[in-house]
């Protein structure tokens, strides 16, 4: 897809969480016993807007339109940035909008002749976003609420504990790159583009997609 018609995406909305320590899982509902999700300090991640991005990867996993890509984006360990994602859209999805829910065209504006998800052009978006928040520079690609995805991929934020670390905080407000207080978040889901996304191998997308068929299970 080029020129005109081709997608255009932005990251704004993105919902931290931190994978549970499945040996003590504690919920048999399902993502409760898997992931965390951290308190978003701001409104629009209020009034349901999680829930409807949640709703509408439901109905896709029911309709086989949820997919899983593990993209070319890699931590600087080498761990692959795995996707999960609503591969297109149907007319219902747009149903479960809100003008406040900052969703994209193809959600938000369902058409008919264009509903499908570009991945490529999305993975792309989320170089920008890695690249806009490199330590060495000036932030470029503000999120409404901080997350630490692109902590992984430089090694300027990789140890925490270093006696610099106070200096490097200063640095971080004084230039307004990204600070480390959500440096332990390793699950991020991207409310406005249906999509959510974990450095990790194979086994955490295989937990993911087994999470979603027990929330069909238990709806049936």
């Amino acid at each position: 897809m080029v020129g005109e018609n081709k997608q255009k995406y932005s990251l704004y909305l993105i919902q931290r969480g931190t994978f549970k320590d499945l040996s003590k899982k504690d919920s048999e509902r399902p993502f409760r016993g898997v992931i965390d999700y951290d308190y978003m300090g701001s409104a629009e991640f209020e009034f349901g807007s999680v829930n409807r991005s949640f709703n509408r990867m439901i109905r896709a996993y029911k309709d086989d339109r949820l997919k899983h890509i593990t993209s070319s984006i890699k931590s600087i360990n080498d761990v692959p940035l795995q996707m999960i994602y609503v591969d297109h859209y149907d007319s219902e999805d747009s149903k479960l909008v809100k003008p406040y829910d900052y969703v994209n065209k193809v959600i938000g504006g369902y058409d008919p002749t264009y509903p499908q998800f570009d991945i490529t052009e999305y993975i792309n978006e989320v170089k920008r976003y890695i690249e806009g928040n490199d330590p060495s520079k000036i932030s470029t690609y503000i999120l409404k609420e901080d997350i630490s995805l692109h902590h992984r991929c430089y090694k300027y934020y990789q140890n925490y504990e270093r006696k610099e670390y106070l200096e490097e905080e200063i640095y971080a407000i004084k230039h307004r790159t990204q600070p480390y207080h959500h440096k332990k978040d390793d699950f991020w889901f991207d409310i406005s583009n249906d999509v959510m996304m974990f450095f990790s191998a194979q086994d955490r997308v295989d937990l993911i997609m087994k999470e979603f068929s027990k929330y069909l299970s238990k709806d049936e």
